[in-house]
């Protein structure tokens, strides 16, 4: 049996793994994420929302925000608008940054059309 000293700590160890463990997937699926907004969808997305931020140029050296932003792109990035408009200029840095990282151009093609 535990003696109280003994369980507040293990109970202490566990709240804080549980609250690191919460952080690091806010840091990967929320706003914390820095600008870059995947949406809350775990697969692909009838339509996207527009990006409201430019990259951070710390961005790129980030190894989960990059998997994060590879990730979404590569299932997302020809879907329409889900306002029908046409990508935005963050939008478009957004999609080169995919590009820059390796990513399949044909998945930023919509994006980065002219037009």
């Amino acid at each position: 049996m535990l003696s109280t000293a003994r369980y507040i700590a293990l109970v202490a160890v566990i709240g804080a793994t549980t609250a690191t463990a919460g952080l690091a997937a806010a840091t990967v699926l929320d706003d914390d994420h820095g600008p870059f907004q995947p949406g809350t969808a775990t697969a692909p997305q009838t339509c996207m929302e527009h990006q409201r931020h430019t990259p951070e140029e710390s961005f790129a050296s980030d190894s989960a925000r990059n998997l994060t932003l590879l990730r979404y792109y590569t299932a997302n990035g020809n879907r329409p608008y889900c306002d029908r408009q046409a990508p935005t200029s963050a939008d478009a840095q957004w999609a080169r940054l995919h590009l820059k990282l390796g990513g399949n151009p044909e998945s930023v093609r919509a994006i980065l059309a002219p037009g």
